[in-house]
């Protein structure tokens, strides 16, 4: 098997040393192919390497990983981003399914990292995240962002404003859009805490709603929200009270 050819950007020589050094004992398919300091050298790095991973500190002293992305015009490489704020810009690279490590550096962490990539690799689409990032890091927090969401056979990639709702399925999530249903390999606790700041709101333990597609709330014994596809979900009691409230605050 190919080697993966990884570089490091970090401007912190602590992070930059223990990843280099881990890749080289630890990870026998990869191979560190240099290290930079800052935006510029690694622009110039990632022009001189062609890598096929970037470990990608976010903060950096002459700009941030995000602003080096866009100096590029085509991405021929992953990238796993590490940071020492863990909320900082955070939420577009979990929507945009990229991957991150938290400072101090975790050796398990860079495991399970690396294995999503040649995951990614092997599905021949994990490319397309970064352009998602790219696109969602310019509009905020927008319903127009975009979400990558991991179905068996990959990834679809989906207006966040197109979907209507998720029900659980176990240890699955069903996706309702405008146009589909996705099946999707992740829990509807990762949906809830990837949604929340986009105006989504889980109203019983196997529902999380958009509300910009709620069309009516029905009161009684078991209220009922209908959505805009016309169907019926149940509002449970232990979440109707702030449910009712959040339906307050933004009306």
């Amino acid at each position: 098997m190919k080697k993966l050819r990884c570089i490091i950007i970090d401007d912190e020589k602590t992070p930059r040393e223990w990843l280099a050094i881990t890749l080289k004992k630890s990870f026998p398919n990869t191979f560190v192919a240099g290290v930079a300091s800052s935006l510029a050298t690694g622009l110039e790095l990632i022009k001189t390497t062609k890598p096929d991973i970037i470990f990608l500190d976010i903060e950096l002293g002459d700009g941030t990983g995000f602003d080096l992305l866009k100096e590029l015009v085509e991405y021929s490489f992953d990238v796993i981003f590490t940071t020492s704020h863990e909320k900082y810009a955070l939420n577009a690279i979990r929507v945009s399914a990229l991957d991150y490590l938290i400072k101090p550096l975790d050796i398990s962490d860079l495991e399970r990292g690396i294995k999503k990539i040649e995951a990614k690799r092997e599905t021949k689409n994990g490319l397309h995240h970064l352009k998602i990032l790219n696109e969602n890091l310019g509009r905020g927090i927008s319903q127009e962002n975009k979400i990558a969401l991991a179905s068996i056979s990959g990834f679809d990639f989906v207006k966040i404003a197109d979907i209507i709702y998720c029900q659980s399925d176990v240890n699955y999530t069903i996706v309702k859009t405008v146009t589909k249903e996705i099946m999707v390999s992740k829990s509807l606790k990762t949906y809830d805490e990837l949604l929340s700041d986009y105006n989504f709101f889980r109203i019983h333990q196997s529902y999380l709603i958009n509300m910009t597609h709620l069309e009516k709330y029905h009161r009684g014994k078991t209220p009922v929200v209908i959505m805009s596809n016309k169907d019926h979900l149940n509002v449970s009691r232990n979440r109707k009270e702030e449910f009712l409230n959040f339906l307050k605050a933004i009306s």
